[in-house]
């Protein structure tokens, strides 16, 4: 067996079917997803557009984006609670862009958290005096600055995989801050967490390079990659419902159901049986 099988394998017996997920958006009941992709294409044009046209037009093309990210959440909600489920419809417009403009928050407070470690560690060469280029401690300094960088942006961007499921499922603006909770689930399948996101990122690249082949395909890229990040979300949805604790102490019970409920009924009397019982009332009913 390959190690590509040997991974496939590891991954369906972690909980974590990311065929399945992906069969499942393209059934016949989702036979209307290109419609639905499209329109979080065109908003996602309109935002590059708008601001391409007139950068003052920026908080436009952020209540634009706002929409995409509510549609992106409450597809998360929608396949968190029926993976076999159609995705869900464009409607209720204003719940689509508080949803989106609350998690855009919760984005930028997670990218200022960032920009804060890389202003540490501009200031800290400062006084250590290896920001400078003729200093024999600039490459160490520069290189653990990039490094360092690169990795909490990467560790950044997994756990804001994982917590905007926690947030679309509860869908209230505490649920964007549940920290603890949400690395208490993620300990339940690491591996499972991991490899949905590892997933996502790819089909984002995928659908980012292959459009930009060719010229035409330049035209459809706000499209492909609003496909891509649904994509990205339903397989997140299937590894944030196979890591429920919940379904882990429901099994048991359902398995412990129907043996405590399996009582043996009594079993109907027979014929000659009821015959015989009358009988005696008969002869009592004839001797008086």
């Amino acid at each position: 067996m390959s190690n590509l099988q040997k991974s496939a394998v590891a991954i369906r017996n972690s909980g974590l079917d990311p065929d399945s997920a992906l069969a499942g958006f393209f059934r016949n009941q989702n036979q209307d997803w290109t419609v639905k992709t499209g329109i979080g294409g065109i908003f996602n044009a309109l935002a590059l557009a708008l601001f391409c046209v007139n950068p003052l037009l920026f908080p436009v093309s952020v209540c634009l984006l706002a929409m995409v990210q509510g549609y992106a959440l409450r597809t998360l909600r929608a396949y968190i609670k029926d993976e076999n489920g159609p995705m869900p419809p464009w409607d209720d417009w204003f719940d689509l862009f508080v949803s989106g403009m609350s998690w855009i928050a919760i984005m930028v407070l997670f990218g200022f958290l960032l920009m804060t470690f890389s202003m540490f560690c501009m200031i800290g060469g400062i006084l250590a005096q290896s920001s400078k280029s003729m200093d024999p401690n600039f490459v160490l300094w520069a290189g653990g600055t990039m490094v360092g960088i690169k990795l909490i942006g990467a560790w950044l961007a997994f756990f804001l995989a994982v917590l905007m499921a926690n947030f679309a499922e509860e869908e209230s603006m505490p649920a964007g801050f549940a920290y603890f909770k949400v690395m208490k689930r993620m300990l339940l399948a690491p591996g499972d967490f991991l490899c949905a996101w590892m997933i996502g990122v790819g089909l984002q690249l995928m659908f980012f390079v292959v459009p930009c082949i060719t010229i035409i395909g330049i035209f459809l890229l706000p499209t492909s990659m609003f496909t891509a990040q649904i994509l990205s979300s339903i397989i997140m949805a299937q590894a944030w419902r196979s890591a429920s604790p919940v379904d882990s102490e429901q099994k048991p019970r359902s398995e412990s159901e129907p043996e405590s409920e399996s009582k043996p009924e009594p079993e109907p009397k027979s014929k000659p049986d009821l015959e015989s019982e009358t009988k005696p009332v008969d002869q009592e009913e004839s001797s008086d």
